[in-house]
């Protein structure tokens, strides 16, 4: 200790010298196994997010929280959504609760995810400006298309398995009820999805900090990842890519989190004209879909990751060729075998 306090780096040497194993092959490798080493060897390892080079960065938390954040019509469900069919397509099971869109518009935003993946080559479909309404009415009618049904085979299948299940309660459940729904899945690998928390109902005087307190500590007794969508409050709406401070009842839900990630469209943010005023190579740019890691207990922050935004099949693809997460197909192909 007073080599250490001194910053005397002979007696630190010396020290250490004196501690060090004598035999390396013998007392290293022999030595005994402790309470915390097990833990570490037996704990449960973080979730991927269902993007292999996004999982370079960051990962679900086991026991923690995770908050996706972004302003509105950014695309934080979208970024959900397609994390919840990579992590459900991988055979894990998925929970999904919506508080901002009824289960059938989620099941046929899935639908409509997975399609633009198997490249359908379905000209009616293609040209739709509305696939989600193109979807709707499809199923209404008596035509079949086999590359449409092979969507909805997709998805059935992952639903008929419990792979993937949407929250079907007839009423919204407040927090409390919320979370003995989930504390009732009897699935023992399993990550749960909720949009958004800012729409959990709950009594209490400080709502946002109650439920997020709540969430968290659900995940730490469960030992379990759930994965929370958060609104950006208004100040945040026009100061660009959204920052840990513009999420509404920031330091509650901030504090809590073990992983914030904020997602970010500029177009979205620039007026029509504004849009217009840029040049080509900026445009490209604006239209870009952005990810930046906020907060990362167990990585890095402030890396932010570039996608192509397709708001018409609600999906985003990494904007790379060379980093696109070629397991979406290998896991699609598996499902198709099965």
């Amino acid at each position: 200790q007073k080599a250490v306090y001194s910053n005397d780096l002979k007696a630190i040497s010396r020290t250490y010298d004196k501690l060090k194993p004598k035999t390396v092959k013998k007392d290293v490798l022999e030595n005994p196994p402790t309470l915390l080493k097990d833990k570490v060897r037996f704990a449960p390892p973080s979730i991927s997010c269902g993007f292999e080079a996004l999982d370079l960065c960051f990962k679900y938390p086991i026991g923690s929280t995770s908050i996706i954040a972004g302003k509105p019509s950014h695309g934080k469900t979208t970024f959900m959504l397609n994390s919840v069919l990579n992590i459900a397509l991988s055979g894990r099971n998925v929970y999904f609760y919506s508080y901002e869109e009824p289960d059938y518009k989620i099941y046929i935003k899935l639908v409509n995810c997975i399609l633009y993946t198997l490249d359908t080559k379905n000209e009616s479909y293609e040209t739709a400006p509305n696939k989600i309404n193109w979807l709707q009415d499809y199923l209404k009618k008596e035509v079949k298309y086999p590359e449409i049904e092979e969507g909805f085979y997709i998805i059935d299948k992952l639903i008929r398995e419990e792979r993937l299940t949407i929250s079907t309660t007839e009423k919204t459940l407040n927090i409390l009820e919320l979370i003995e729904s989930i504390k009732t899945i009897e699935a023992e690998d399993y990550i749960v999805f909720i949009d958004y928390i800012q729409k959990i109902p709950s009594d209490a005087e400080k709502k946002t900090a109650f439920v997020s307190n709540k969430l968290q500590d659900t995940a730490r007794e469960l030992n379990k990842s759930l994965v929370v969508g958060s609104q950006i409050n208004r100040s945040g709406a026009t100061e660009g890519r959204p920052k840990l401070h513009h999420m509404k009842d920031a330091s509650e839900i901030e504090q809590d989190a073990g992983l914030v990630i904020g997602v970010y469209r500029k177009s979205v943010d620039l007026s029509k004209q504004q849009f217009e005023d840029l040049s080509p190579e900026e445009k490209d740019e604006a239209k870009l879909y952005e990810i930046e890691t906020l907060k990362n207990r167990e990585g890095e922050v402030n890396q932010i990751y570039k996608f192509n935004f397709l708001g018409s099949y609600n999906r985003i693809e990494l904007r790379e060729p060379e980093l696109k997460e070629e397991h979406f197909q290998r896991s699609i192909d598996e499902n198709q075998t099965l």
